[in-house]
């Protein structure tokens, strides 16, 4: 029997992402590299072992209506995991989302896990953009670790 880990190195990066979790802050940590090399793998991996359960969302190039209704979703499936989640639900807004992200996280240590984050911004689809990030003042008190995940292909 090997004793072949997944991690093997990558114990500096597991500590990391634990003390950022621990810390009680709001954190934002963005982790990107080149493709193929188990940025997703690794905090997939570390959210499964801590029992985490975070709002997980990957943004395909889409419109802006379709992006919004995607992360509603997400948002709607931890809400309320014990629910199918309606296909037609959406918030009205990107600013109602992220507020019923923060009241979320009011209620619990939340985590936001997103990846092709600089595809997620309500600007036109198709177009290279920067991120669009939360007002920080909704996370703030909330202490919401924010973790995004991508590769080095689409970043302007």
């Amino acid at each position: 029997m090997s004793d072949f880990s997944p991690f093997a190195g990558r114990t500096e990066e597991l500590k990391l992402l634990d003390d950022l979790y621990a810390s009680g802050k709001a954190e934002f940590l963005v982790l990107y590299g080149r493709r193929r090399v188990g940025k997703t793998r690794l905090l997939t991996e570390w959210l499964n072992t801590r029992k985490i359960n975070p709002i997980f969302f990957v943004a395909e190039q889409d419109s802006r209506d379709s992006l919004l209704r995607q992360f509603s979703q997400a948002i709607y499936k931890k809400a309320f995991p014990n629910l199918p989640v309606p296909e037609t639900f959406t918030f009205a807004s990107w600013e109602q989302a992220w507020s019923q992200i923060g009241e979320l996280a009011q209620r619990e240590r939340l985590v936001l896990f997103t990846k092709r984050h600089c595809k997620a911004n309500p600007g036109l689809p198709g177009k290279k953009t920067k991120p669009t990030a939360p007002r920080p003042t909704l996370f703030r008190p909330a202490g919401l670790p924010r973790l995004l995940g991508g590769s080095h292909r689409g970043m302007p």
